[in-house]
C-alpha cells in the first residue's frame, strides 16, 4: 500500500483532529499470505508478508510523527488480512467515531465508488465513512441529502444527524451548503387516469409547497451558522435527481444516509443509496443510524 505524506485524506483527518481535539489512528492493510502458497514455497510468502508489514510500519510512523509534531494524539497500526474486514474490526475494537479513507481517482470522470473495498466498508462499518478524493483540497459546495417526513420522529432524527454533520463541515470550511430533498407523487400513474392534467399539476404543486414548508421549518435550527444555504426540491427518484444536482451544482462533498430504517443486525446499504454512490464523482460522507449493528465481529 502506498502512503503519501501529503495525501489529501491525511490532511483532512488532521484538520478534523485539530478542530475537535480528537485523536487519530492511522491504519494500513497488508494482505495475508495464503496458506497454500506458504506451504508450497517453504515459508517465503510469510517472510514477504513480514517485509511488507515492516515497510508499511515505517511509512505510517513517518506520518504519525508529523501529526504528533502538530500536537495531535496520533498512533499507527498495520493490519494483516482482508482490508475491509480488518478496518471494520479496528473500528469495532476501538469504537472509532469516523473513518477517513482515500479514493485514488486518476480522473475526474470516475465515480467515487469503484472498488469492492469501498462498498464493503460503506455497507458494514458502524461509524460514518468519509471517502475523500485526492484531487479536492478545498470544499466550495457541500450537498446534504435528506428525506424529512412530517411526524416521523425516527427518520427525522436520522435526518438531523445528516444535516448536523453537513452544517458543521460547511461552517468550518466557510462554503455553501446545498440541501436536497427529492420527492415524487405517490401513485402518479394511477392519478393520471382519474385526474385532469390541471388537477394533477395542482396536486403536485400543493405537495411541493407542503414539503417546502416542512423542510423550511426543519432546517433553521441546524443551519443558522452556515453562511449560504440553498434548498433543492427536485421531483423524481433520488437515484436519478440527486447525482444530477451534485453534478450541476459542482458539489465537492455529498453527506448522505445509507440506511433509512434499521433494527436488523447487519442490514446492508440500501439499493437507492448504492445506486446514488455509483453515479457521483465527489467525495462522500456516508452515515448510518445510531442503532445500526454491523455484521462484522472482532474475531
Amino acid at each position: 500500500m502506498r502512503i503519501h505524506k501529503r495525501d489529501i485524506y491525511v490532511e483532512r483527518a488532521k484538520r478534523l483532529a485539530l478542530d475537535h481535539g480528537a485523536s487519530l489512528n492511522l491504519v494500513a492493510t497488508v494482505d495475508e499470505a495464503p496458506w497454500w502458497a506458504d506451504a508450497v514455497l517453504s515459508g517465503l510468502p510469510k517472510r514477504w508478508q513480514a517485509k511488507f508489514v515492516e515497510d508499511t510500519d515505517v511509512k505510517l510512523q513517518q506520518i504519525t510523527e508529523s501529526l504528533q509534531a502538530a500536537g495531535i494524539d496520533a498512533t499507527y497500526k498495520t493490519l494483516v488480512g482482508r482490508a475491509w474486514m480488518e478496518l471494520i474490526r479496528e473500528v469495532l475494537r476501538n469504537k472509532h467515531d469516523l473513518v477517513v479513507k482515500d479514493v485514488n481517482s486518476s480522473s475526474n470522470n470516475e465515480t467515487v465508488i469503484r472498488a469492492d473495498m469501498d462498498l464493503h466498508v460503506l455497507r458494514k462499518c458502524p461509524c460514518p465513512v468519509w471517502l475523500v478524493k485526492r484531487k479536492v483540497t478545498q470544499f466550495r459546495r457541500i450537498a446534504a441529502a435528506i428525506d424529512v417526513v412530517p411526524g416521523d420522529e425516527v427518520r427525522n432524527a436520522f435526518n438531523a444527524k445528516i444535516i448536523n454533520l453537513a452544517s458543521s463541515i460547511a461552517e468550518a470550511e466557510g462554503c455553501e451548503l446545498h440541501v436536497v430533498r427529492a420527492w415524487s407523487m405517490y401513485g402518479e400513474s394511477i392519478l393520471k387516469s382519474h385526474m385532469s392534467e390541471e388537477e394533477l399539476v395542482q396536486a403536485k404543486d400543493e405537495k411541493l409547497q407542503s414539503l417546502k414548508q416542512t423542510v423550511g421549518e426543519f432546517l433553521p435550527s441546524f443551519t443558522k451558522d452556515v453562511a449560504s444555504v440553498h434548498l433543492h426540491l427536485p421531483e423524481g427518484a433520488p437515484e436519478e435527481v440527486l447525482p444530477a444536482i451534485v453534478e450541476s451544482e459542482h458539489e465537492d462533498l455529498l453527506v448522505m444516509g445509507t440506511i433509512a430504517r434499521t433494527g436488523v443486525a447487519g442490514l446492508i446499504i440500501g439499493n437507492t443509496a448504492e445506486k446514488i454512490l455509483s453515479r457521483i464523482h465527489c467525495s462522500v460522507l456516508a452515515i448510518k443510524p445510531d442503532d445500526y449493528v454491523s455484521p462484522v465481529t472482532t474475531s
